[in-house]
């Protein structure tokens, strides 16, 4: 497995970046044959909403490497901004052939209990290999899942229009209040919440042991730490999920902004 990076924002409000000469020199240099290209589009944790210049390099360096591209699209339906989504695999017949898609009614209909989620393969030989490698890992999906997915996707527009317009909404809170607070609350937002409903917050200036376990701690606000979304030298970020009522996301914000103070303070006296 090889972690390809991307470049984070020096300054507030800058989205992260793909540094595509970084990848193609790891692959081209790795020992490692790498046969699948996982790629997360919109991208999690950031909310990156990936353009279509973006995708072109990815297929690229699919392509130059013989690699498979497995597209995780599930956020794909809560994009907050102008951006549009573009699948991967309609970039060209190319990028079909080569593309397995995964999505799921769960993060935007708010159903993961259904345990229910597809692949979209085009290509014929490659759906055929999916299925092989499938048997006896993937579970069959349940008769409720295959019910609610249907639900959501027939029916469930209106309530989607409504989950973005409040999801919007959040996010702009958190915004304010960022603005309002960035000169002496030791955190920075480190995303432009393009998408989802997860805010990639930086926190390297309190000089934490472990940033999770202080803002449970001090604040009693449970947040997604950075370990498993790549390396971070020197930094660290902690995720906030904003998908609840405003009331409960200006209340954790309040609280994570007093602990983070007292942090401030303490280090400026020590």
């Amino acid at each position: 497995t090889l972690e390809l990076p991307m470049r984070a924002p020096e300054s507030p409000g800058e989205p992260w970046t793909f540094d595509f000469e970084a990848m193609r020199s790891t692959l081209a240099n790795s020992p490692q044959r790498p046969k699948l290209l996982i790629l997360c589009s919109p991208q999690n944790p950031t909310s990156r909403v990936l353009d279509t210049t973006e995708l072109r390099e990815f297929l690229s360096l699919a392509q130059e490497f013989d690699m498979t591209i497995c597209s995780d699209e599930i956020h794909c339906d809560l994009v907050l901004g102008d951006q549009k989504h573009r699948p991967t695999a309609t970039l060209s017949s190319e990028a079909a052939s080569r593309t397995v898609t995964l999505m799921s009614p769960s993060k935007t209909y708010n159903v993961p209990g259904l345990g229910i989620a597809f692949a979209i393969i085009p290509d014929p030989e490659l759906r055929r290999s999916f299925r092989r490698a499938a048997r006896g890992i993937v579970t069959q999906m349940p008769a409720m899942g295959y019910v609610g997915l249907e639900a959501a996707f027939r029916e469930g527009e209106p309530w989607r229009q409504e989950l973005l317009a409040h999801l919007r909404q959040n996010r702009d809170l958190i915004f304010r209040r960022f603005q309002e607070s960035s000169q002496d609350s030791g955190m920075r937002l480190s995303t432009t919440m393009e998408s989802t409903y997860l805010a990639w917050i930086e926190v390297t200036d309190l000089g934490l042991r472990d940033p999770v376990k202080f803002f449970e701690d001090e604040a009693l606000v449970g947040l997604t730490g950075d370990v498993g979304f790549g390396r971070f030298p020197g930094r660290q970020f902690v995720r906030l999920n904003f998908g609840c009522s405003a009331q409960v996301v200006d209340e954790a914000l309040e609280r994570m902004l007093t602990a983070c103070r007292a942090q401030t303070e303490s280090i400026n006296l020590s």
